[in-house]
């Protein structure tokens, strides 16, 4: 998988705060317990990858773990 289809900790933390609410701090501390103990997103674990020796998610798992958790109108 290409780089660019990666995001940091942090950029991931700024892209579910843009979408799902909440703030940038919060989903970085969910994505920090998220390697520890998935059930805390609702059950769903967003797959890590360490780069570099840092972790990386995935874009295509965030965009879905957004889906699954926007809120119905």
């Amino acid at each position: 998988m290409p780089s660019e289809m990666f995001l940091s900790q942090c950029e991931s933390a700024k892209f579910l705060s843009l979408h799902l609410g909440k703030t940038q701090k919060y989903w970085y501390r969910r994505l920090t317990k998220n390697l520890y103990r998935p059930s805390l997103l609702h059950g769903y674990r967003i797959t890590v990858h360490v780069v570099d020796g840092k972790p990386m998610y995935a874009l295509p798992a965030l965009r879905e773990f957004v889906r699954i958790n926007q809120p119905s109108t």
